[in-house]
């Protein structure tokens, strides 16, 4: 909750002149900044007393927070400092200034000299005995807590700020704290129970349901459940958020429901709605990384980038974010940024590239993990897991996504919990295991939220190849390549009672393990995968070898570091654990494979295969290239 809300109240003050009252009511209300800066200087530099002065600085430090023009704070610190403050009531006055610079302080991103004001203007409210400036600086200390991510310190705080609240004898106040409480939910990933907490601030609220407040509480309730992927509740509460465009204190609003909304489109796979939101905020509030919206706005659009398979495009926006954010040590969006930095590295990335992706998910699962934000910590570990599954590790990806499971039950995450669910589902075949009670449930979870994409996923398990393959087609493109990049990362078993099956025709390999692993333009190790695999326990040298995969007299300074090279890119793609042949097993003089090992080849797995189209990124990087 943006703490300069209080400042506006203000305004209406009994000890402000009536002068000043007719300039905030006509200029700033209006959101009218630049003219009332202008009158309030005018006003400022005739023989006023200095009450009115210090009212006047604490109006001009506002108009210079929200128009982020904090040079002039330092300024308005200076012709603070040269009133005499010699009565009680100039003191409050001083107080108010404080609080003001402390505001100005926080909006800068300097908690740290925002924190001294605070401090500084609490000490003199609780010497006047200011009860509402006591709970105002009070409240403004805990609100830099929130900020900086310490939830854990804020909940701890509430039962303070309340008492403190009931001294003022306000109950705005109390709804204040209640909004504060509801954020700190909302951003640990608590949606309902944030929506609790929100609910029982409109009901203080309710009396001017065109406050500030009551507009900024139905913006948040619309953020809990656009987390919650409630799209059609969502989209009520931010609608009404919207309904008045008077005022800055409006304007953030209507502002800040669009940003969600583009948001919402996105994860719901909307991306033509969000592109259009987008667009919409960008004309609002423009799409320069140096504030705020234009930050989050650019951070919306990676994500859209990254949905959409334009990569590139998401690179560019995501590399000056960093760069500001970096400038800014800026934290929490450096975190955020490198959620998207490994999603793009996972998509376009080999092998080096995969562990790099893997150590940012590693520092910023941490770092979420610390501050309790749970959707993001989902994120984290569903991009772990795909990074396992690729690498051959299905077991730990099996770990991260039970604990990806937990996370969204607790958050009451319904798509991230599908998401678990069917990554758990296809794991456990993987792993051997039988997946039979959770096709029921989950059919019914994913028809009540109507996810056309995890729908094609689920009928994987039950449908036959061609009647699962026409529903794959009906998607829309980018819905094709979410399931296409599941099957990719999280690869799927057939029920088969060989350990693998090799198609001489399409060139498609199906472990028991693996699943598909097609080897299209791996022509030279598809010739060896079907010589070994052909006469099982038969050892072949490499003479043997040169002469039938090469068609040439074997040469040892052309021939063995060709064989070892091809031997271990075939093993890589085949065994369930490179470390430990279970096929191509080495010999006296050469290779054979396993006797022991189930093998079928024939003209027809092809026909189960689940990648439509496109190129496949393998376990270990691109399957494109061809070794001779």
């Amino acid at each position: 909750m943006d703490l300069l809300k209080e400042l506006n109240k203000n305004g209406k003050e009994k000890t402000v002149s009536s002068t000043i009252q007719s300039i905030i009511s006509n200029y700033v209300d209006a959101g009218k900044l630049k003219e009332a800066e202008a009158k309030l200087i005018e006003y400022g530099g005739t023989k006023i007393s200095s009450e009115e002065r210090l009212d006047c600085l604490r109006y001009l430090i506002r108009i210079a927070t929200e128009t982020k023009n904090f040079e002039k704070i330092t300024k308005y610190v200076a012709d603070i400092n040269e009133i005499p403050i010699t009565s009680a009531p100039l003191k409050g006055k001083f107080g108010g200034c404080l609080y003001a610079i402390g505001c100005g302080w926080v909006h800068s991103g300097n908690n740290e000299r925002a924190r001294q004001n605070f401090e500084q203007s609490l000490k003199i409210a609780e010497e006047v005995k200011d009860t509402a400036g006591i709970f105002k600086n009070r409240l403004a200390l805990v609100e830099i807590l929130r900020t900086e991510g310490q939830y854990q310190q804020v909940i701890a705080e509430v039962d303070s700020l309340k008492k403190s609240a009931e001294d003022t004898k306000n109950p705005d106040h109390l709804g204040h704290v209640l909004i504060l409480t509801g954020n700190v939910y909302r951003k640990q990933g608590l949606n309902r129970e944030a929506v609790e907490v929100f609910e029982k601030a409109r009901e203080i609220f309710n009396v001017n349901k065109n406050s500030r407040e009551y507009h900024y509480i139905l913006w948040a309730i619309g953020t809990c459940y656009a987390s919650l992927e409630d799209k059609e509740k969502a989209k009520i509460y931010l609608d009404l958020a919207c309904t008045n465009l008077d005022g800055v204190e409006f304007w953030r609003i209507n502002v800040l429901s669009n940003l969600t909304l583009a948001e919402l489109h996105t994860i719901v796979g909307e991306y033509n709605k969000a592109e259009v939101v987008y667009k919409k905020v960008a004309d609002l509030a423009g799409s320069d990384e140096n504030s705020y919206y234009g930050k989050r706005v650019m951070r919306g659009q990676a994500l859209l980038a990254i949905k959409k398979g334009e990569y590139d495009r998401a690179n560019e926006l995501i590399d000056r974010l960093v760069v500001v954010a970096v400038r800014d040590r800026n934290q929490g969006d450096m975190m955020r940024l490198r959620l998207l930095k490994a999603e793009v590295l996972l998509r376009t990335g080999e092998v080096a590239q995969h562990e790099e992706a893997r150590m940012m998910l590693q520092e910023a699962l941490e770092y979420f993990r610390a501050r309790g934000v749970r959707r993001h910590q989902a994120v984290c570990l569903e991009l772990l897991a795909r990074l396992d599954s690729r690498s051959g590790y299905p077991q730990d990806a099996s770990k991260k996504v039970r604990e990806m499971l937990e996370i969204a039950a607790d958050g009451s995450l319904e798509r991230l919990h599908i998401r678990a669910e069917l990554v758990q589902m296809v794991l456990k075949r993987r792993l051997g295991e039988k997946v039979v009670n959770e096709i029921e449930s989950m059919s019914r979870l994913i028809n009540r939220l109507n996810a056309e994409a995890e729908r094609v996923i689920l009928a994987r398990f039950n449908a036959p190849y061609s009647d699962w393959a026409q529903k794959l087609m009906s998607l829309e493109p980018n819905s094709q390549r979410y399931v296409n990049e599941f099957f990719e990362d999280f690869h799927f078993i057939e029920d088969q009672n060989v350990d693998i099956e090799i198609d001489r025709n399409s060139h498609y390999v199906r472990e028991k393990h693996l699943g598909e692993i097609p080897f299209h333009n791996k022509f030279t190790l598809m010739r060896i995968l079907l010589l070994l695999a052909e006469s099982p326990g038969k050892e072949y040298s490499k003479e043997q070898l040169a002469k039938e995969i090469w068609e040439q007299d074997y040469n040892p300074l052309r021939h063995d570091n060709n064989i070892y090279i091809n031997i271990n890119r075939l093993r890589k793609l085949i065994e369930p654990n490179p470390r430990e042949s279970r096929y191509v097993m080495n010999g006296a003089r050469g290779y054979y494979f396993n006797p022991a090992m189930k093998v079928n080849i024939s003209s027809k797995i092809s026909d189960v295969a689940p990648r439509i189209q496109g190129p496949r990124t393998g376990l270990f990087g691109s399957l494109n290239e061809e070794t001779v």
